[in-house]
């Protein structure tokens, strides 16, 4: 699930489900919170269960990790 915060600025607001980022990165949920809680993919909780991952903030994390992907 996608959720579009930009307003129509035209800025990458989304943000993405925990389980989207692991399906996108071929690796566990788990791995995702390991990301999250070391700083790699900067996140939102939007309720006390509800943790979002920023979108550019992924994108830098792929960037980094292998500048050929984007």
């Amino acid at each position: 699930m996608w959720l579009d915060n930009s307003n129509g600025s035209g800025k990458a607001g989304r943000f993405l489900r925990v389980h989207t980022v692991a399906k996108l990165l071929d690796v566990s949920k788990s791995t995702v919170y390991r990301l999250i809680d070391n700083g790699a993919l900067e996140s939102i909780r939007t309720t006390e269960r509800n943790i979002r991952i920023l979108e550019p903030s992924l994108e830098s994390y792929l960037n980094k990790i292998n500048p050929e992907l984007i």
